[in-house]
């Protein structure tokens, strides 16, 4: 069911479309405003719409996630976005560590995990069971946050105090590698990349093993380099 501030809302004659449109142009200003400053009733559903319907969506089990048609992007920094793909994908490789998020239906659950890019896809390795399995089979829908290389610069004074970094968020789908030998060459990948030996893996571990792809549908990159 949607939101009971939006239920209320006109959806005939395009109503919605038009909606959709009027909060992606008042986007930037409504995200930075709290909902009590809103005076007019336009940026309160606004501000709800951007801010609740994205977990309708995710929530659906059908996995018909009409909401990313109209989900924009809109990074505030353009000097520190990174749009080239090749240099999202270079600093994917250097991470070693993945941020992923899921939501459960009420609540989100981030866990961190170490993961190998192949392609355009991510991949990790896991339990047999788990919560995060549980959750991706109710709604596969991900959210992931990976962190390249990053230093805290103190600065002089106490306003100079700022993080150099480089990171990316990206959306996709997680799905469960089920054949046996694309799992092998998966957990060698994994072994390679963190410089651990990429044989001896017996074909009993390799069949215990779950090997979760995700895959990558919509990436931004961000960073702040300095003089890193």
């Amino acid at each position: 069911m949607l939101p009971a501030a939006i239920r209320g809302y006109p959806t005939g004659g395009g109503a919605m479309t038009k909606l959709m449109e009027s909060c992606s142009s008042a986007g930037n200003i409504v995200r930075r405003s709290r909902l009590k400053s809103m005076p007019h009733n336009r940026e309160r559903i606004c501000f709800i719409f951007t801010s609740m319907l994205p977990l309708y969506y995710n929530s659906d089990r059908n996995g018909d996630n009409k909401y990313k048609e109209y989900k924009e992007v809109i990074m505030r920094r353009k000097d520190r976005e990174i749009a080239d793909k090749t240099a999202i994908y270079e600093i994917l490789d250097r991470a070693k560590e993945l941020h992923l998020g899921l939501w459960d239906g009420q609540e989100v659950y981030v866990v961190p995990l170490n993961f190998v890019r192949i392609g355009d896809g991510l991949f990790f390795h896991s339990a047999g069971g788990g919560r995060k399995l549980e959750i991706m089979k109710q709604n596969p829908r991900v959210c992931f946050e990976v962190t390249g290389t990053h230093h805290i610069e103190p600065g002089a004074k106490g306003a100079d105090c700022t993080t150099l970094y480089e990171s990316v968020i990206g959306w996709g789908t997680g799905s469960l590698i089920t054949e046996d030998d694309a799992k092998y060459e998966i957990l060698r990948a994994l072994n390679r990349k963190f410089g651990a030996p990429t044989e001896d893996l017996p074909q009993a571990v390799v069949q215990k093993t779950a090997i979760v792809q995700i895959r990558m549908e919509k990436l931004t990159g961000k960073a702040n380099r300095g003089s890193m």
